[in-house]
């Protein structure tokens, strides 16, 4: 090789010696970078939330693992993950009168595509989220404000929901009331207002005022509960006249049978001045001068159940015969009042005004141990 050709062949190789150096030092220059195929979004159903506890549900998109944080009083159902999900987030009430806010956020550390031809991917993606929560609203609110209780009724129950100062001034004299907090429910109170019986044919009417404290004044009104207590309803049955009593016999109206021609079964019986309110059970008369109503030994006869009343008592006034028999009121099972008879302390009277007829327990029997012979008046009070 000539000399001028060996010249021109290392020139040539010293200039390729850069390209070549670098192609070493760059082995990924020019290449495109493939993308992952992995996403990671998230979405939150609300920014703004009531002062009321609530949630808010943080609706991820996402095929890889993720976390979420978030601030004191923000409490996530889970905070780690994978893949997509709907996570609530709960937050308490504000009891307090002014707004807060919370911040959150979920993340990833995953490699994710991205929308860029210079790198495709990037790794790791953090999502932050705020949310503002009202300051409380004033409550005061009483329920019922207004209801009417029987004339028998000492008490009467109360729910207050407060959640700012308030003082309680009783209007009626006669009027009391004690207060417990719910344990489940800060702002809310019960109350059970007290008062005597109503004795009198006259209603009664019963008051308290609840007042916010004077900050509160001109956005919150006072208000004023009223109890009604009816007035008191006695109807009384008078069976001191056995002659009174009547039965259907062949569809006619007649006298309950005389001792020694009893009916043997139990029937239905009245007074005759009131034919809805039935007795029942196998009575009879002690005679056509004595006119007792009398019972078969260790029987019962159902008393009447009248509707909008309960029995309350029942006055033994007279018994004919010498004998001590004991009378009983039940329900049908348990003994409510009783008394061995002693004429010496006739009249005498049965209280069972503790054991209101109900829909559980509408019945009422008297019951005698031994042959009964008396006569007496039953009591009853209304309830509507």
């Amino acid at each position: 090789m000539k000399i001028f050709d060996k010249i021109a062949v290392l020139a040539l190789c010293a200039a390729l010696l850069p390209v070549i150096s670098c192609k070493k030092d760059n082995p990924k220059a020019g290449t495109v970078k493939a993308k992952c195929y992995q996403y990671f979004d998230a979405v939150a159903s609300a920014d703004e939330i009531s002062a009321d506890a609530g949630v808010v549900v943080l609706a991820i998109e996402a095929n890889v693992p993720w976390t979420i944080t978030a601030d004191e009083g923000l409490t996530p159902e889970v905070t780690e993950g994978s893949g997509p999900a709907s996570v609530l987030l709960a937050v308490a009430e504000n009891t307090s009168f002014e707004g807060r806010s919370f911040s959150y956020s979920v993340s990833t550390d995953a490699e994710l595509d991205v929308d860029d031809p210079e790198q495709w991917t990037v790794f790791g993606r953090k999502l932050d989220f705020s949310l503002l929560q009202d300051g409380a609203l004033p409550k005061f609110f009483v329920d019922p404000l207004e209801q009417t209780v029987p004339s028998t009724s000492v008490s009467a129950k109360v729910d207050f929901t407060v959640n700012i100062g308030y003082q309680i001034e009783l209007l009626t004299e006669g009027l009391s009331y004690t207060i417990e907090d719910d344990p489940l429910a800060p702002s809310l109170h019960h109350l059970v207002f007290s008062f005597p019986a109503n004795p009198t044919e006259n209603p009664v009417e019963y008051k308290a005022e609840f007042r916010p404290e004077a900050a509160f004044a001109p956005t919150v009104a006072p208000l004023t509960m009223i109890i009604r207590q009816s007035a008191l309803k006695v109807l009384r049955l008078d069976c001191t006249n056995a002659t009174k009593f009547v039965r259907m016999v062949g569809g006619e109206a007649q006298m309950l049978p005389l001792r020694g021609s009893t009916a043997g079964s139990d029937f239905d019986f009245w007074l005759e001045d009131y034919p809805a309110y039935l007795f029942n059970g196998d009575a009879y008369r002690w005679s056509s001068a004595q006119p007792y109503l009398c019972l078969a030994s260790n029987k019962s006869i159902k008393l009447p159940n009248i509707a909008g009343y309960t029995l309350s008592e029942m006055t033994i006034t007279a018994q004919y015969s010498s004998k001590t028999p004991k009378y009983e009121i039940t329900d049908g099972t348990t003994s409510l009042a009783s008394f061995s008879m002693d004429k010496t302390q006739l009249p005498k009277t049965l209280d069972v005004s503790a054991y209101s007829q109900s829909s559980t327990s509408p019945d009422r029997y008297l019951k005698v141990s031994g042959e009964g012979n008396i006569k007496f008046i039953l009591t009853y009070i209304g309830v509507e």
